[in-house]
């Protein structure tokens, strides 16, 4: 700073440091959702820790200045849940990873009346789906986020997307131009990644989700994916059909906790 003889560290720069501090062999700062809740989180990288290194990760993290810390773990890793428990974790959400192999599917890209949303912010019809969406979720879960606290993020999270940052698409469905359903699909593990599907309320039960999944496959697909994968809550029944009707099946169940710190 100026006056100091200390070198000027602007803002931005600050934060990337801080990021740098956090990329660690264990664990990894979430630059966006500590933006959106105003404290520093981050999450460990290792799916499997015992009690004492879980510990000592969590109290290193604390001292970086880490409120919130999220932890997924594989739900047979009896070792982890152990230590999870002992650290006071909570388990904020069971989750499913499915899986679908689409090297036999015959499915064409455009589908049915499913449209691609334009790169732009999110419309109010897509905001409010996802709102619904959020009230699944584990932040919704967590006793310590508030619901206003829960709809940021995923505000955040379809903003991102519509603007290909969290997605390399988003797929809508219209009535009369006014947006109804909608999922995105972005790239893990060298697959289609399915993710944010729902549809406004008054409209579901009409086969709008399969519609959307569908037509998600034909796009990934057309990409030249082999397989596409979709995570869902195990508590969610209705999606679970839904991507069992459609051909997914089980690939693993993960247990996500999280730790205020």
């Amino acid at each position: 700073d100026p006056g100091t003889g200390k070198a000027f560290i602007s803002p931005l720069d600050r934060a990337r440091r801080q990021d740098d501090l956090l990329m660690t062999d264990q664990a990894q700062r979430i630059g966006e959702d500590s933006d959106t809740l105003g404290i520093s989180v981050a999450k460990i990288l290792s799916p499997s820790l015992n009690e004492e290194k879980l510990r000592n990760c969590l109290q290193s993290l604390k001292k970086r200045g880490v409120k919130l810390v999220y932890w997924a773990i594989d739900s047979h890793d009896h070792t982890a849940k152990q230590a999870a428990l002992a650290c006071d974790g909570f388990l904020a959400d069971k989750k499913i990873t499915y899986l679908l192999d689409l090297r036999s599917l015959n499915l064409a890209f455009p589908y049915a009346d499913v449209e691609i949303y334009p790169a732009q912010i999110a419309s109010p019809e897509l905001e409010g789906i996802a709102l619904e969406i959020a009230q699944l979720s584990r932040f919704s879960n967590d006793p310590k986020l508030s619901t206003e606290q829960a709809n940021t993020l995923y505000k955040a999270w379809i903003n991102n997307a519509c603007q290909k940052v969290a997605a390399k698409i988003v797929l809508v469905i219209k009535k009369q131009e006014t947006i109804i359903g909608m999922l995105s699909i972005d790239e893990k593990r060298r697959r289609g990644d399915l993710s944010l599907l729902g549809v406004a309320p008054d409209y579901q039960g009409q086969g709008l989700g399969k519609r959307l999944v569908y037509a998600a496959l034909a796009w990934c697909i057309a990409q030249n994916y082999s397989f596409s994968q979709v995570v869902t809550h195990k508590a969610n029944v209705k999606a679970r059909h839904l991507y069992e009707t459609c051909g997914f099946t089980q690939e693993k169940m993960e247990y996500f906790y999280h730790f205020w710190l």
